[in-house]
């Protein structure tokens, strides 16, 4: 039997806004203006009107009353009909699950505002109809609210951290060893815990949610995972059969081309990755985190043990997918590039205290100047 969902908390169709949040200063920067435009991609086509639609359904299928272009969702993910009771919504097997406010679901009759997500995609019932939730968000940015992290016998590692990461942006977290950036990038990862504050996503609590969000964060450690005999393509597909169940071979060579078009690896597509440059090895582990199309991105020590030109060429890199509409955020020691293709940057004190976030121009004339 369907049932009725609860009410998520805090739900996904609210917009967040965190206390004390230094990161508001990311509101007038230029550069979330010059690329706002290019922030939305247009997944969803169509949407469901109880009022003159009896029943339809939502996938890739170019039959789907609701098509999305989302290769997370199946072709026939699931149906959508209407009943006395409401719009009754069923999961088709679909590969990857339907999902009505944060909560796995079989079967579900909707009601006003509730959120329903499939793959990377949310749709939302607004004054009745199913449709995109993405004109409903106001912020879709990543908060991380008051983040602190104690263990062991009261140990502070983390301590009252507040940042937002807008979409289209590329933030810097730096500080010296010990200061608790990995740790940090972690928790807004979903891979860790806080043990105060929150972080959101999308309006989303990550660590409430992380079955549904995990295909929309990409997390690229210090250290390359990739098997290093095998070739880009072979590492490539390997990892799209395991993160896009549910594909052809047709679509995950389509997904690996643009990747790979995407990062400047298709001339090295049949090159072993034990054959590659550093800073190309790289390019391979954030393609593999690329195949979900996630939002956000996060890379803990790309250039380490890279030369100059090598740490350029990795930034640079990192640049062009936060000009592409992700938030991407990186951990890095080397202070050479930040001013030129950072948005802003974050920076840890010894024992996890913020000691400054904002954009990389006041970083700089907080400390005089200096590079």
């Amino acid at each position: 039997m369907p049932v009725s969902p609860a009410s998520p908390s805090p739900s996904p169709s609210a917009s967040p806004s965190p206390s004390n949040a230094v990161g508001t200063v990311l509101a007038g920067s230029t550069q979330a203006i010059r690329l706002e435009s290019q922030l939305t991609t247009n997944r969803v086509h169509g949407s469901f009107n109880p009022e003159h639609d009896t029943t339809g359904t939502i996938g890739r299928d170019a039959a789907c009353l609701i098509r999305i272009n989302d290769y997370l969702v199946s072709r026939k993910h699931c149906s959508l009909e209407t009943t006395s009771s409401g719009i009754l919504l069923t999961d088709l097997n679909s590969a990857n699950g339907t999902y009505v406010n944060g909560r796995r679901v079989a079967k579900i009759w909707l009601r006003e505002d509730d959120v329903v997500t499939v793959g990377n995609t949310d749709l939302i019932v607004h004054e009745g109809v199913l449709c995109d939730r993405t004109p409903f968000v106001s912020n879709d940015a990543v908060i991380a609210e008051n983040i602190g992290l104690t263990v062991g016998k009261g140990t502070r590692l983390l301590d009252g951290i507040n940042a937002v990461f807008a979409k289209g942006t590329l933030t810097t977290v730096i500080g010296p060893s010990g200061a608790g950036k990995s740790t940090f990038t972690s928790i807004v990862a979903g891979l860790n815990s806080p043990t105060d504050g929150r972080v959101l996503f999308d309006g989303y609590d990550v660590h409430q949610n992380i079955e549904l969000l995990r295909s929309r964060i990409g997390f690229v450690p210090q250290d390359n995972v990739v098997h290093r005999k095998l070739s880009v393509d072979a590492a490539l597909e390997y990892a799209a059969k395991l993160r896009l169940p549910g594909s052809t071979k047709a679509e995950r060579a389509e997904i690996i081309d643009n990747v790979l078009n995407e990062l400047e690896l298709t001339s090295r597509r049949k090159n072993r990755i034990d054959r590659l440059s550093g800073g190309q090895r790289k390019r391979v582990s954030t393609a593999i985190e690329l195949l979900t199309e996630p939002e956000l991105l996060i890379l803990d020590e790309p250039t380490s043990g890279l030369d100059p030109a090598l740490d350029l060429t990795v930034m640079t890199m990192l640049r062009q997918l936060a000009d592409a509409g992700r938030v991407v955020i990186v951990v890095t020691h080397s202070l050479s590039y930040i001013n030129k293709l950072c948005d802003n940057a974050l920076m840890l004190a010894p024992g996890g205290h913020p000691a400054f976030f904002g954009t990389v121009q006041e970083m700089s004339q907080a400390f005089n100047g200096k590079e």
